[in-house]
């Protein structure tokens, strides 16, 4: 199953042969926010997304939508302008997300949130990645890299080796946990071998 958001127009698409023909995700709702269809790591018939209007939840594999409305200017802001959404893999129950208005976690499927001490809403929040070995350590992707091992509580950041560019993307293999990519602008990927402790360039460009 693969899931891919186009972010120029809001939409979503769904292929189920491997990326060979795609299906349109209808969500009945406003265009999506920034951080695309998130899978629940234990049901993959349970997607999140976020939208203009707020947080979407599918428990049939994207053919029908339930939307949360959030009741205040910080939830409404924190939805419009999301980054990213983020599913604890051993308990899918606990969400993360992230935006200009903070960072924010919830243990209820994300039915009530709580603000978390994290990188600074200034920094450019946008990309989350979580350890399935230990979903305590997280990964955040803002200008710069930023790491936590205590779920989110506390940040340092985890740039050696890397020079003083604009990062673009932050993935993780799924094989290997400890190994980690980051596309920059103009300069290429760097590959980190040792959980984000240091960093050395790919060739890739």
């Amino acid at each position: 199953m693969i899931y891919a958001t186009a972010s120029s127009d809001g939409k979503a698409f769904k292929s189920t042969n491997g990326g060979d023909t795609w299906e349109e995700l209808r969500f009945g709702f406003q265009r999506l926010g920034g951080c695309g269809v998130v899978m629940n790591p234990v049901d993959s018939s349970v997607l999140y997304a976020t939208s203009t209007n707020g947080l979407l939840m599918t428990r049939d594999g994207g053919r029908n939508w339930q939307r949360d409305r959030p009741g205040s200017n910080t939830f409404a802001r924190l939805w419009r302008d999301s980054t990213s959404l983020a599913v604890n893999p051993t308990d899918p129950a606990t969400l993360y997300a992230a935006s200009s208005a903070g960072v924010f976690k919830s243990s209820d499927r994300g039915e009530t949130w709580n603000a978390i001490s994290a990188v600074t809403p200034t920094n450019g929040l946008r990309r989350y990645l979580l350890d399935p070995t230990d979903p305590s350590i997280i990964y955040a992707e803002a200008e710069g890299l930023f790491k936590s091992t205590d779920g989110g509580q506390r940040w340092k950041s985890i740039n050696s080796g890397l020079p003083d560019l604009s990062t673009r993307s932050l993935v993780m293999d799924p094989a290997n946990p400890r190994v980690l990519y980051v596309g920059t602008f103009k300069r290429g990927v760097f590959r980190s071998t040792d959980a984000g402790e240091s960093w050395q360039p790919t060739g890739a460009k």
